[in-house]
């Protein structure tokens, strides 16, 4: 729990957050709502404000997330990867690094950034991050971070529970591998009597569907003389959307 503390003016200063690059890292719903993507921050100060800058994923944890999410409005977040469609600008002016480190730099402004407990602010005392370039200055190469470093989040509603959904498939059959968890401990979704529709290339399919715990919902569905690039799968309880799923054959 957060305690109230004061500060001198001259002292005070806010976190402001940004989620971008959502839709291609599939993290808006049918509604539009934003509930993950790559994050950028800005510090804002009474002596002004910074520009919006990346954030470094070292040091990262889910906690930070957690805090993070917050700022959009939601109960938890986790740190997720970066997908291989978000297209990311380049820094300018960063040319001296060899050719044999792939990606290409980005502004980054944070790095570091880590909480020690969950439900907490980004500006707790609980919480920590280093400047990039003081990062750099004092580390050298071994804090450099690239566009694949780049910090990214997905955030829930609920941070009692959740749903990680992983989806494959063969020429005959659809997996939509989901897995729930409530306070940490994994569940049988089975029960809840969920609602699952498969999508091919982002458009519903109908096709039968069943449920193993291990397995979570499989769809029989002939992909052979199938044209397609993306499978994918979403996850309702009633009209409720929770978590959905997608692999693509360029990832």
């Amino acid at each position: 729990m957060e305690i109230p503390r004061c500060v001198e003016a001259n002292e005070f200063y806010e976190m402001q957050f940004r989620l971008l690059n959502s839709d291609q890292m599939k993290m808006i719903d049918k509604e539009g709502n934003i509930f993950g993507g790559v994050v950028q921050a800005k510090m804002v100060t009474g002596m002004g404000n910074t520009e919006w800058e990346y954030g470094c994923n070292d040091g990262f944890n889910n906690n930070a997330a957690g805090a993070i999410c917050r700022t959009q409005g939601f109960r938890n977040g986790k740190q997720v990867p970066i997908s291989k469609k978000v297209k990311l600008l380049q820094a300018a002016g960063v040319k001296s690094f060899p050719r044999s480190m792939r990606g290409e730099l980005l502004m980054f402004g944070w790095t570091n950034f880590a909480c020690d407990y969950d439900d907490t602010l980004a500006t707790s005392e609980s919480c920590k991050a280093t400047r990039y370039d003081d990062a750099v200055k004092e580390r050298g190469m071994k804090a450099v971070c690239f566009d694949f470093d780049t910090m990214a989040v997905e955030c829930y509603r609920d941070d009692n529970f959740g749903i990680d959904v992983d989806v494959t498939f063969s020429m005959r059959k659809i997996v939509c591998n989901a897995q729930g968890s409530k306070k940490g401990n994994a569940i049988d979704l089975g029960p809840m009597e969920l609602t699952v529709k498969f999508t091919i290339d982002r458009e519903m399919i109908e096709t039968d569907v069943t449920y193993k715990r291990r397995r979570g919902y499989i769809a029989k569905y002939n992909l052979r003389k199938k044209v397609f690039n993306c499978i994918g799968c979403e996850i309702y309880a009633g009209d409720a959307f929770i978590a959905k799923g997608e692999t693509c054959k360029n990832d």
